[in-house]
């Protein structure tokens, strides 16, 4: 069995040092990586940190500057999102987990930065297969997926138990949704002088927040990734909500 990874952040990789480098003392550390970047401890409501925070919140280090010093060798420490090849030819499109794939990168085999908007989280099942994903896909939108139609997979084809559909749900509904069930331990605040971070346990949106935020998540999600907006252009549209056009 073959296996892929897609995701190559430094986090899934060990780098191992040489002997040499494990042997520095702490001056020789400080030289190559410079001194840490240290902060107070605060709170995010303003009150006292408690007895078993930590002293100070230290930055990452740049290592940037060790990477002279690394072994021509890596080891992979983290699996957890491999995908398997099927037998034959080395794939050259994109080996991408399931259940974070854009309609473009299932049908299409095609990956950009505007596929990054259509993560696992919106999807139920992450060990879905395609044709799960890109049913919860159509049902989310509530529209079939544009030019995509005629590629989709038959939905009548295989009928699916209640069981497995009864969560998945238009944008919409999601949106109604929010608040529904809130826990006590998201409640986060700052001094009341200011805003909270998040909201009221139990607030919902109103009905003008529901269409606004479906206008521009709409967008976010479009089939299509050119007709998807920039982060640019979401940002602003956070900043003044419904004074930037999301064009059709």
């Amino acid at each position: 069995m073959r296996i892929a990874l897609h995701d190559i952040t430094l986090s899934k990789w060990a780098f191992p040092l040489p002997e040499s480098v494990r042997t520095w003392i702490d001056e020789e550390v400080s030289r190559v990586l410079g001194s840490p970047d240290v902060a107070p401890v605060s709170m995010v409501d303003g009150s006292e940190p408690g007895p078993h925070a930590p002293a100070e919140v230290v930055a990452p280090t740049d290592m940037s500057g060790l990477a002279k010093a690394l072994k021509e060798s890596i080891v992979c420490i983290d699996v957890g999102d491999a995908v398997q090849l099927d037998e034959g030819s080395l794939q050259r499109h994109p080996t991408v987990s399931i259940h974070y794939q854009a309609p473009e990168a299932i049908l299409e085999s095609q990956l950009s930065l505007a596929s990054d908007i259509c993560g696992y989280p919106l999807i139920e099942p992450i060990l879905a297969n395609e044709q799960d994903v890109l049913r919860q896909m159509e049902i989310l939108l509530a529209k079939p997926p544009g030019s995509f139609r005629s590629r989709l997979i038959d939905h009548n084809a295989v009928p699916y138990p209640a069981r497995n559909t009864q969560n998945w749900a238009e944008l919409e509904r999601h949106l109604r949704g929010v608040g529904n069930r809130d826990e006590s331990r998201a409640s986060m605040y700052v001094d009341a002088d200011r805003l909270p971070i998040l909201a009221r346990l139990d607030t919902r949106l109103t009905e003008e927040d529901v269409q606004t935020w479906k206008t521009l998540l709409s967008k976010m999600l479009a089939c299509i990734p050119d007709e998807r907006p920039d982060i640019d252009m979401v940002c602003a549209w956070l900043e003044k909500p419904g004074e930037i056009i999301m064009s059709d």
